[in-house]
């Protein structure tokens, strides 16, 4: 029989204590609040590699297949679809007009959608006739990622009759900033969409009998929430004003001077384009939903050239390590305050940065702690610039995803996503970050050994649970925190990181490679210059 190992966990720490009494921490932090658990000992043969445990914990936890996804999507538009129909069928003459053809947004459109929710949003295009849109470009005080929607007004107001309607409307949808007039109001526009859709639930429940539909409120937002064949499903439906390609969207900032009267500018049709031009057979995703399922669970372990890509897998697993790091450290703050945006945009600016050809499949490993140690490095540097506005590297390209972008939105000032966080909230998510990189193997082992994936390796299980408040663990605390103190005496340091060395190797290699290429022919070269010279020296007979 395998001897248990029992796990203390606390933060970013682990204290292993084995069957024969030696104590390690696996962070080196040196203070241990938490509980102790044991999990049975993997033999040493019988341990997987990274790259086959991140195979695993892709295909068991993470990918959300077309097939399984599929069903509830479909189901999940066609309840959308009903609900503006009955929206519509209410409307009154001043209330702005709403498409019957919503636009699927967000990961579960994209493809990288992730176990085990199901969540699915929804842009809703309304028709309004405005005066022009105001940019940060031409008022500095709006926030780079949000305009003003500035509504024509009627001449005059003498005549009642013939411009009701459009009073009407401003007096309910609008409100008055001094410097611009009248602007339609995120915060009304959104308050009237859910009141509309919340009148939709008898009419739901009649059409698709059986299903207790239900509106809860989520932050500002309200989200249709309900049963389908036993899973729970989520529904966010949102207003948005089409602009030249692009979208306004009814979600306000938190900006005082301009509070509901913003509307947040919205590219979600392109980067739905962007992850379609990546090649599906690939890594991509799997990298970046695993980080986000880290992210989510990591407060409970804390102690030819179609070959296959790996795009779509990085990018999957980057967001499973995400969301699932509350499960390995309650304390970690990946969790809790790096939005999944913040990964998305990482790996938007690391796939345009890496040559494709290094995503091939059998590199996921290294694709996947490149990603960690990018987004640690952005979160250190406190900069994160956004996909589209004030991206100058994006003029001149030719990419299908982004037709239809005015060019305008190039030119923006740059704009850093990292702006308004706190400092010691981003330094904390980097030193996570690069933890997970560093113990890489770790927290895969703790991720994959649930009760089925032990039981392949082992078919015998002694596990021992002990009391957090007894002797041996009190023991791990002492001795563990005075190792800490002896070996640490400030933070980390990331010097010792090339943050950028990863995404040149390859080109340096090719490099090398054409400059060794070039000095062999010219070696070769000479060789048959000189002994041609030799054979046919002036005088030779």
């Amino acid at each position: 029989m395998t001897p248990p190992i029992f796990i203390y966990t606390s933060g970013m720490s682990i204290a292993v204590i084995a069957s024969t009494g030696e104590i390690t921490d696996s962070a080196n932090t040196g203070h241990f609040q938490g509980n102790l658990t044991a999990v049975t000992q993997v033999p040493q043969n019988k341990m997987m590699s990274t790259l086959q445990m991140l195979e695993k914990l892709y295909q068991n936890k993470v990918d959300f297949s077309a097939n399984e996804l599929n069903p509830y999507r479909s189901f999940a538009e066609q309840v959308v679809i009903t609900v503006l129909a009955e929206v519509q069928n209410n409307l009154r003459s001043t209330d702005p007009k709403i498409s019957l053809e919503p636009i699927g947004t967000g990961s579960s459109f994209e493809g990288v959608k992730v176990k085990p929710d199901l969540e699915f949003d929804f842009m809703v295009p309304i028709q309004i006739i405005l005066d022009e849109i105001i940019f940060s470009d031409k008022n500095p005080d709006i926030p780079v990622c949000f305009g003003l929607i500035q509504i024509k007004r009627p001449v005059s107001q003498e005549a009642k009759s013939k411009w009701a309607t459009d009073l009407d409307f401003i007096l309910k949808f609008c409100v008055q900033l001094n410097r611009h007039g009248h602007v339609l109001s995120a915060g009304k526009i959104q308050q009237w969409f859910q009141s509309m859709c919340a009148r939709t639930l008898p009419e739901l429940k009649e059409h698709f009998p059986g299903i207790n539909f239900t509106f809860q409120k989520n932050g500002p937002a309200r989200t249709l929430v309900f049963d389908y064949y036993g899973k729970k499903m989520n529904i966010d439906i949102v207003p948005a004003v089409p602009y030249k390609g692009v979208y306004l969207v009814a979600k306000m900032t938190s900006h005082l001077d301009l509070g509901e009267a913003a509307w947040r500018l919205s590219f979600s049709t392109h980067e739905k384009a962007f992850f379609d031009s990546l090649r599906r057979n690939s890594c991509y995703f799997k990298c970046l939903n695993i980080l986000k399922y880290l992210r989510e669970n990591d407060k409970e372990i804390c102690p030819s050239f179609q070959l296959n890509f790996c795009y779509f897998k990085c990018l999957k697993i980057l967001k499973y390590l995400r969301e699932n790091d509350k499960k390995i450290c309650p304390s970690s703050q990946l969790t809790s305050r790096c939005p999944s945006y913040y990964l998305k945009t990482a790996f938007f600016h690391y796939v345009l940065q890496i040559d494709k050809y290094v995503w091939q499949n059998y590199n996921l490993e290294t694709q996947v702690k490149g990603l960690l140690l990018y987004l640690a490095k952005c979160m250190k540097q406190q900069y994160l610039p956004h996909i589209f506005l004030g991206n100058k590297e994006l003029v001149g390209r030719r990419d299908l995803w982004l037709q239809d972008i005015p060019l305008t939105f190039f030119h923006f000032k740059k704009t850093n996503l990292l702006k308004e966080v706190n400092k010691e909230t981003l330094h904390q998510i980097s030193l996570r970050l690069i933890y997970i990189h560093d113990n890489l193997d770790k927290v895969l082992q703790q991720l994959c050994c649930s009760p089925e994936c032990l039981q392949q390796y082992s078919k015998s299980s002694s596990v021992r649970i002990r009391d957090p408040t007894d002797e041996l663990v009190r023991r791990a605390e002492v001795v563990c925190e005075m190792e800490y103190v002896s070996r640490h005496h400030s933070d980390p340091s990331f010097e010792e990181y090339d943050f950028d060395s990863q995404q040149h190797k390859l080109r340096r290699c090719k490099i090398l490679c054409v400059i060794a290429c070039v000095v062999f022919i010219s070696f070769i070269y000479l060789l048959m210059l000189l002994r041609y010279m030799s054979e046919y020296r002036p005088g030779k007979k």
